[in-house]
């Protein structure tokens, strides 16, 4: 999987989805940010295990293949 999009859509999502992403390291899971692309879109969450933030988009991508990755907060921070 690669995905291209433009730095500017890329904080806009991260500004988005990151107030829903746990803080409690206990929660490992849930400290991360997951990146999913397929169907000629790109979709990201976050969650905490009571708030879920959903961005998706399709606009300035370029990006091969499908799959999903996680981000961990920890690299966005």
């Amino acid at each position: 999987m690669k995905v291209e999009m433009t730095v500017d859509e890329f904080l806009t999502a991260v500004d988005a989805v990151s107030l829903a992403m746990s803080k409690d390291e206990t929660r490992y899971a849930l400290t991360h940010m997951l990146v999913r692309q397929g169907d000629k879109k790109i979709t990201i969450v976050g969650t905490d295990g009571h708030m879920l933030a959903k961005y998706e988009t399709s606009e300035g991508i370029g990006s091969e293949g499908e799959g999903e990755t996680l981000i961990p907060s920890e690299t966005i921070k």
